[in-house]
């Protein structure tokens, strides 16, 4: 019987693949699925027309179904790059929006039997050379079936879905100019992970240590031992910092302190941890914290100058939780070098959950970082819950496959095609208001930006939406499109920067500003409900598409409008922005863009003065050093703007963290940016930070390179201060995320608090004094700041391992970028030993790796 099944079984595949009218059912799609395997990679970025390069995907058929031409079967696929042809006639591969991509039959195509591969190569735009260029999460369509998952891409794992980088048409950008960013190898690593070493500190040196590093500390012998029995005095007006400390007291010892109010205790009484407010201290947020053997004092100029106090005297505390509690004797007197610390985070792209901004709250409040921007709405998705409009969220918070964009979003970014599928998500107005809450009792001001007039796509999906609702619903046209931030008789054409033909919504409409205005009142309800105010709105501003409203009707009109200032498409932006900003004047808030959301052309600025907000900021983000826009940090502050240093260069976290296709992220403004390049980054002398090329290309002189003179700064008092960013295209999920942003959010923590001797002069001794305070921010990393994140269950991006052989004593020397960090060896790269003083033979390859507690790196291959 089993072979005559067999036989029936065998016919039945064999009639289906030379059938070519039989559908596919889901079942067989499904398998077919399962036994696909997609492989998508890079054949040479060195192409003869600048600009692009030759890509390949290979599709590999291991299942027993037959796919015929006539299957009107469709695969799907994410490409980052604006693919212009494919260069097989058997495949049609066509552009959805954004990076999303439908590969169908072309002429020549019969069909892809078991056992058969598919290989197409295709020109795309730029190049790829890292692995988190490609997108996982593939899927096949056959007929009117449901989306099935190709299994090999439904990985987070690279090496299932991503062709190999070996060769240096992969490796390298291009080649004509050279690119000039060396692979990083093991030696290199050695090299460049030794500026941590040019000065050794002590363990108690490093035990004493606070970062960010304080502006002065006095450090005595002997120490304080914090006990159970110890109380906690605090003024009246500190409860929330008291609670704060009592907290953290509580998880060390065991038990509270028992709590008076400072009018309630002596003065002189002893074994205590006093917080008072000082109006002696003259600058927002100081504070002084004196260590003696049995009172510990923490005196802030504000609440939040208490509150930071707090963090540095909890930096003190060891690592692990025991009594007592020691703490060495001394006095701390510290003020922050700038009044905005801050970090933006960008949900819009890839949501990660609330858990993710929670901790990240919590985080930053430790480092001193004070301003948390929630880039909250891109063109992938809509993050924030809004009352009255519910298809903000109900649709666009989700991509999954529908390609009508009724039920979600189209996919982007690797989600694949279910609502359930990665990066998919939003905060509930609840969930929001505990956020804000929790932000203010850390001291952390939430700012929240909503792209506009570019970067909108969800909206516009979500609001066209809601449009056909009403109308099915029985509402009238003018009903259904209040809030319409889209015209369908606009026939304007262009492409936004990620490949989107839709993403710009009208500025022309009134209906776009009736939505905005809705949005900031829900917005301020949220922040009453609390307790806090919104203070800044961010709206956005950037990567507005060239081509929007070109051929609007309703923009038409604007321009044959009389008196109203906007004469064509050259105006729109300047109107939109001016219009943006009566709508938040007169709700009182401050308004914040994106620098080239204020810009009329490369050097000049909106005039301020169209502007009715008390204050205008701009994140200043575009330093790319050789396209000669980098001094706009300068031209805004000096043109009465105020100004938040966001240099991709050196505080986009999006970035990689070495020149290695192995490494997460985008690479477009530098080619690698590690926590070592962020601490040195001077937010005191924009131009000073000007290093290297995007081709790799030292920078002697700038304005030779630029073309022209650099404006000075003339209004330093307009430069607010600085904030690292992580963009989250390539970032899918928290643990991802984390890795990201820590431990360079520490380095952006030191440069926005401390001000270095360095920052101010020139020089070798300049240069020696950068390389120490480096040094020793980098051990105290290793033995303090990277094991009380883990403890605290962040999973920090641990340091590779450097490897060098000694010629001269034929040994192998290793290091890492932080020293002190455990390092590891394995002779296979399963099973890891610590390494101590095991002299290891160079002749054989070796595996290494970092690690603290539970947590481990990636692991180095040194291969002799």
């Amino acid at each position: 019987m089993k072979i005559i099944s067999l036989f029936i079984r065998s016919l039945a595949i064999l009639s289906f693949a030379a059938t070519a009218s039989t559908p596919v059912s889901q079942d067989q799609q499904d398998q077919l699925a399962q036994k696909l395997t997609f492989q998508q990679g890079v054949v040479s970025n060195f192409l003869e027309q600048a600009g692009q390069h030759q890509g390949r995907i290979i599709i590999s058929n291991q299942s027993d179904i037959s796919l015929q031409s006539d299957h009107d079967w469709s695969v799907y696929f994410h490409n980052i790059r604006k693919i212009s042809k494919s260069l097989n006639d058997n495949v049609v591969i066509k552009h959805v929006q954004g990076d999303l991509y439908q590969m169908t039959a072309g002429p020549n195509f019969k069909a892809l039997a078991p056992k058969q591969s598919l290989t197409i190569d295709y020109i795309a735009a730029a190049w790829v050379v890292s692995q988190s260029d490609l997108m996982p999460r593939a899927f096949v369509v056959i007929g009117d079936n449901r989306p099935s998952i190709i299994a090999n891409t439904d990985s987070e794992n690279f090496e299932q879905f991503v062709l190999p980088f070996t060769y240096n048409e992969q490796l390298y950008r291009f080649n004509s100019p050279s690119d000039n960013y060396a692979q990083v190898t093991p030696q290199s690593r050695f090299k460049r992970n030794a500026n941590a070493y040019s000065k050794r500190y002590s363990q108690e040196a490093i035990d004493r240590q606070i970062i960010p590093f304080p502006a002065k500390v006095e450090r005595r012998r002997g120490q304080a031992s914090i006990t159970s029995q110890w109380r906690l005095i605090y003024d009246g007006a500190l409860t929330n910092e008291a609670a704060q400390l009592q907290q953290q007291l509580t998880a060390y010892l065991g038990q509270p302190l028992q709590q008076l109010l400072s009018s309630q205790a002596h003065s002189k009484e002893k074994r205590v941890i006093r917080l008072q407010l000082d109006g002696k201290q003259s600058t927002a947020e100081g504070y002084v914290l004196e260590i003696d053997s049995d009172v510990i004092v923490i005196r802030g100029a504000d609440e939040a100058g208490v509150f930071y106090g707090i963090q540095s005297l909890l930096a003190l505390f060891p690592i692990t939780t025991s009594e007592p509690l020691t703490v060495a004797k001394m006095t701390v007197i510290d003020k922050p070098l700038f009044p905005w610390r801050g970090m933006h985070y960008d949900l819009g792209r890839n949501f990660h959950g609330y858990q993710a901004i929670e901790t990240l709250i919590k985080q930053m409040a430790r480092y001193k970082l004070n301003k948390l921007h929630l880039h909250l709405s891109d063109d992938e998705g809509w993050r924030l819950q809004i009352p009255g409009l519910p298809e903000l969220t109900e649709i666009g918070a989700y991509r999954c496959f529908d390609l009508t964009e009724q039920q979600c979003l189209l996919t982007q970014l690797g989600t694949g095609p279910f609502k359930s599928g990665s990066g998919n998500g939003f905060l509930t107005t609840e969930q929001f208001i505990t956020l804000l809450t929790l932000a203010k009792q850390h001291h952390i001001e939430v700012i929240p930006e909503l792209d506009m007039p570019g970067h909108s796509r969800a909206a516009i999906v979500a609001m066209n939406a809601r449009s056909q609702r009403l109308l099915k619903a029985g509402a009238s046209v003018e009903q259904a499109n209040t809030y319409r931030l889209s015209d369908d008789k606009d026939l304007s054409q262009y492409y936004s920067v990620q490949n989107y033909t839709d993403n710009a919504l009208n500025v022309c409409l009134e209906s776009s500003y009736q939505f905005i205005d809705k949005v900031l009142y829900e917005l301020q309800q949220m922040y009453r409900s609390a307790d806090s105010q919104l203070n800044i709105y961010h709206f956005g501003g950037d990567e507005t598409p060239k081509g929007a409203w070109q051929d609007s009707p309703v923009c038409q009109a604007l321009f044959e409008a009389p008196n109203n200032g906007v004469s064509g498409v050259a105006d729109l932006k300047a109107y939109f922005s001016k219009r943006v900003s009566q709508l938040s004047a007169a709700r009182g808030l401050d308004l914040a863009g994106w620098e080239d959301g204020l810009m009329y052309s490369t050097t000049v600025p909106f005039a301020r003065s169209q502007f009715a907000n008390q204050r205008v900021i701009g994140n200043t983000w575009d330093n790319i050093w050789e396209w000669g826009v980098a001094d706009r940090s300068y031209r805004l502050a000096n043109d009465g703007y105020q100004v938040v240093l966001s240099s991709a260069t050196h505080l986009y976290f999006d970035h990689p963290y070495e020149t290695s296709p192995y490494e997460r992220g985008y690479y477009w403004a530098t080619r690698y940016s590690d926590t070592q390049k962020t601490f040195g980054y001077n937010p005191l002398d924009l131009y000073a930070n000007a290093d290297f090329t995007r081709e790799g290309n030292p920078i002697n002189d700038l304005e030779g390179l630029v073309g022209r003179r650099m404006p000075a700064l003339q209004k330093p008092e307009h430069l607010l201060g600085m904030q690292g960013h992580v963009w989250t295209e390539t970032i899918r999920t928290p643990e991802q995320l984390q890795q990201m942003v820590f431990p360079r959010i520490l380095a952006v923590a030191q440069r926005a608090w401390h001000k270095g001797v360095w920052q101010n002069t020139a020089g070798a001794e300049s240069a020696q004094e950068q390389s120490e305070q480096w040094s020793l921010f980098a051990q105290t990393l290793a033995q303090k700041e990277l094991p009380r994140l883990v403890r605290d269950g962040v999973s920090p991006r641990l340091p590779l391992v450097g490897v060098e052989r000694d010629t001269s004593s034929n040994k192998l020397k290793v290091n890492s970028a932080f020293p002190g960090l455990t390092i590891e060896f394995s002779n296979d790269g399963s099973n890891w030993t610590p390494l101590a003083k095991q002299a290891l033979d160079p002749s054989s390859p070796w595996w290494f790796r970092t690690r603290v507690g539970k947590l481990s790196g990636a692991s180095t291959h040194y291969q002799p």
